[in-house]
């Protein structure tokens, strides 16, 4: 479903107009609650570059929300950072400036967000040397809403296109509880959504293993 065709179905639903700024409201908040949900890989986004000799610090870009895997690339041989706390980090390798002897970071703990909306990594130990870094984390993909100016916009996003059912019902869900809908129209509005969540993580689940892989368990919160 594109845009246009969400925001006239949930009107014809709920027999009630709302202007475009609400419809946003509705659609961006389902999104991020179906991303935090369910752990699509359209999520996921790499970021490549080199580290600089003796410093530790790395920053994501401005989209980052977790990371997934970080890579060091050191001769031709590629290692996987290990995730530590930052009090870790700073008791293991108090001089962090100074790699000393070490030839590549072998961990990595996120810090603060900057004011450019930046999140601060630091490795341990500080790389002494430029090394090239895979940098793989998670992100939410580009609303469907990106860029729209009216309710008739016929944008499209990779939610909207493969798993309609839950962008629309989740907006049906932010929609009746703008209206202050009765309970048992926010009640059913709610379990389509969760029937809707629950079918988009079976196919994810189904992605992510085969017939020598168990499944993986149920979808957190949604019951």
């Amino acid at each position: 479903m594109n845009l246009a065709e969400i925001i006239d179905t949930v009107e014809d639903t709920t027999e009630n107009e709302f202007t475009f700024e609400q419809h946003v409201d509705f659609i961006t908040q389902t999104e991020k609650a179906i991303y935090q949900a369910i752990k699509f890989p359209a999520m996921a986004k790499t970021q490549t570059t080199n580290t600089s000799t003796n410093n530790s610090k790395y920053l994501t870009n401005t989209d980052y929300l977790y990371t997934k895997s970080f890579v060091v690339a050191v001769a031709g041989v590629n290692y996987t950072l290990i995730q530590k706390d930052h009090s870790f980090i700073e008791e293991a390798y108090p001089a962090s400036t100074d790699a000393g002897d070490a030839s590549r970071p072998r961990y990595y703990s996120t810090l603060t967000v900057d004011s450019d909306g930046k999140t601060e990594i630091i490795f341990g130990p500080a790389p002494s040397g430029s090394f090239s870094t895979v940098h793989t984390y998670a992100t939410y993909p580009d609303s469907i809403t990106k860029d729209a100016t009216a309710k008739n916009d016929t944008k499209t996003s990779w939610l909207g296109n493969n798993f309609d059912n839950a962008l629309l019902n989740g907006a049906l869900v932010e929609a009746a509880r703008f209206m202050k809908a009765e309970q048992d129209i926010v009640a059913m509005y709610k379990e389509m959504y969760i029937t809707s969540l629950k079918l988009a993580q079976e196919l994810q689940s189904n992605l992510n293993n085969d017939s020598y892989r168990p499944q993986s368990a149920p979808m957190a919160g949604v019951q």
